[in-house]
């Protein structure tokens, strides 16, 4: 699901300095007992910003910091799972 709030159109954001990118979060079922979470997210770069070395530094630290997260989130709902099944 994609959320965009009041006053989240595109120029508008521009105009006051905010990012326009996204972020995606999307659960896609591969079969009847697995599903895929898969998250994207996507800015654009203001090369002449002086805090493009800053949104690059965070970009630099997002990959290992979404993995460990997506990966709490994997061992999360396995435990679910696996609490479910011994409960069935």
């Amino acid at each position: 699901m994609l959320w965009r709030g009041k006053g989240a159109e595109k120029g508008a954001l521009e105009r006051r300095g905010v990012s326009s990118g996204t972020w995606l979060w999307y659960l896609d079922p591969i079969d009847e007992t697995h599903t895929r979470l898969i998250t994207r997210m996507r800015d654009h770069y203001r090369w002449a910003s002086p805090f493009l070395l800053t949104q690059l530094a965070v970009d630099a630290f997002d990959f290992p910091f979404m993995r460990k997260v997506l990966l709490g989130i994997k061992a999360r709902a396995e435990a679910l799972a696996a609490r479910q099944a011994a409960d069935d």
